[in-house]
């Protein structure tokens, strides 16, 4: 159980405001010494300045957490994600929150994720967020270690346009 907060307050004139909480809950079931399942459900309440459409949002979902295959740790939710608008109606759709650790070598771990949720742009406009996500990072030393990460990300905003993004 916990709670999130975030306050996005856009100097620029023209640009919506966007306040939101969040309060997760999940509970975790072992099921073998290093692997936990878990049944979950997640509150959002999203308030926008002018320009936007404020919501609420629903994640109810299912996962697991731990040792998932020898050398592969890491936590995946999977589930209903559900956004209602108070002005318009309800979108539903695949949400999704992934992290994985694949230890390759002693020396190099790979890690990967997948997200799907919703969001808001900087103009109040709703949109669908998804996003893959891989890294390397290789130990040199005891010192030092090198690495880098890959995004690509896709905003599907409703009924207008879709925007696609890479990061590195």
């Amino acid at each position: 159980l916990g709670i999130i907060y975030d306050d996005t307050d856009y100097k620029r004139t023209g640009y919506t405001d966007w306040q939101w909480y969040e309060v997760p809950f999940k509970y975790y079931y072992k099921i073998q010494p290093k692997l936990d399942v878990s049944a979950g459900f997640t509150y959002r309440d999203n308030q926008l300045g002018a320009g936007g459409i404020d919501s609420s949002e629903y994640f109810y979902n299912v996962g697991a957490r731990g040792e998932l295959a020898p050398k592969l740790t890491g936590e995946v939710s999977v589930g209903l994600n559900q956004r209602k608008l108070d002005v318009g109606g309800t979108l539903n759709g695949l949400g999704i929150d992934s992290l994985f650790t694949y230890l390759a070598t002693p020396k190099t771990t790979v890690t990967f994720g997948v997200n799907n949720d919703y969001g808001y742009s900087a103009d109040g406009k709703s949109y669908r967020n998804f996003g893959v996500n891989g890294g390397v990072v290789a130990n040199v030393s005891n010192d030092l270690k090198v690495g880098g990460q890959l995004l690509y990300g896709r905003y599907d905003y409703t009924g207008t346009q879709q925007d696609d993004f890479y990061q590195g």
